[in-house]
């Protein structure tokens, strides 16, 4: 998902900084500008929760349904939630029902985005059942949850002005770099290990998904390891 026409990103204070350190990127070496552009990036979206609000209410729905099913059972998970409209319908019409909700787009920018992880980390994973999510170590999708979102956000922001100066393969090209950077941030650096049990239990809590996305930016803002 790239920058949409009619979304204008924000040009001041840290997002400024960001827009800079991405235009020295795209203008000189990529592989030498990607990481202080990542870290920038980093610390606007830090100064701004919009998009990590809504990218935890999503989440939370989603992680908080499966959790809730392995612990406490489809139909009362359901009847918690206020779907029992979904109850007695097959595991396959409620997983699209779900599907559909939560990872098929949005009203607001911030909602499609959240939609749009959620939708690439379930493609990623080969989440494509009920049962898929509900067995999926959480962590894990956590994490991988985190890594499209942040990814998916850089594109939003800035695929347009990098458009502006290279090609849409050169485009393609430096917006994988970045996914791959974000990524090995991600799986490598970001520590989950402080949720407990407890937490998972209850992710349903977009706090608990909150302050993981927190986390994840604040490794990202802070991370000076090397790129080749």
């Amino acid at each position: 998902m790239g920058t949409s026409k009619s979304y204008i990103p924000p040009t001041n204070g840290e997002w400024t900084k960001a827009k800079r350190a991405v235009t020295r990127m795209v203008n000189g070496s990529v592989s030498d500008g990607l990481p202080n552009a990542v870290r920038k990036y980093a610390s606007a979206v830090k100064t701004d929760d919009s998009f990590a609000k809504e990218f935890s209410n999503v989440v939370s729905g989603l992680l908080g349904i499966s959790r809730g099913i392995r612990v406490n059972g489809l139909d009362r998970t359901l009847e918690e939630y206020e779907k029992e409209y979904l109850i007695g319908k097959t595991s396959k019409e409620i997983w699209e029902e779900l599907y559909d909700e939560y990872a098929s787009g949005g009203s607001t920018k911030e909602e499609s985005l959240a939609s749009d992880a959620l939708s690439k980390a379930l493609k990623n994973l080969r989440i494509e059942s009920l049962d898929d999510l509900v067995n999926f170590d959480q962590g894990h999708l956590l994490i991988e949850l985190l890594a499209c979102f942040a990814s998916i956000l850089f594109a939003f922001m800035y695929e347009e002005q990098i458009r502006n100066k290279k090609s849409p393969k050169q485009t393609a090209d430096i917006l994988n770099e970045v996914e791959r950077y974000i990524r090995s941030i991600m799986f490598e650096k970001v520590d989950i290990s402080q949720l407990k049990d407890n937490d998972f239990i209850n992710i349903s809590d977009s706090n608990v998904v909150k302050n993981t996305v927190d986390d994840a930016y604040n490794t990202m803002k802070e991370y000076y390891g090397e790129w080749n």
